[in-house]
């Protein structure tokens, strides 16, 4: 994401967070395809406030 977006490397934190935040949000085969997000908190997330990194 850091080399796609041209930004500096010391954001490499701040992209690590956005990677899981994306990932416990989308489904998954293992779960029978929901989200983490619905196991934990039995709801679909709002994914609304989704932005593309480094926008």
């Amino acid at each position: 994401m850091l080399h796609d977006s041209d930004l500096p490397k010391f954001l490499w934190g701040e992209a690590a967070k956005h990677a899981v935040y994306v990932k416990n949000r989308v489904m998954m085969h293992v779960l029978g395809n929901i989200t983490p997000h619905e196991v934990l908190l039995g709801v679909k997330p709002n994914l609304s406030n989704l932005h593309p990194w480094g926008c």
